[in-house]
């Protein structure tokens, strides 16, 4: 079956979730990881869910600073 956009959307968001629950348990061990993660979704063509996540990226840097 066809994933319908929201499954989409909820999938990565977990993903993304994932990775930021190590990054922060971490102090940013995995920061690459993310980075690549988020440059994967270039291919989806949705440039706000890539800024959201991006944003979110640097607000989580900013915790563990």
């Amino acid at each position: 079956s066809m994933l319908r956009p929201y499954d989409v959307f909820e999938k990565l968001l977990w993903q993304f979730l994932k990775k930021m629950s190590i990054f922060l348990q971490t102090k940013g061990s995995n920061q690459k990881e993310i980075e690549h993660f988020i440059q994967s979704l270039q291919v989806l063509e949705n440039p706000q869910l890539i800024a959201l996540f991006e944003l979110r990226l640097q607000q989580y840097k900013k915790l563990i600073d």
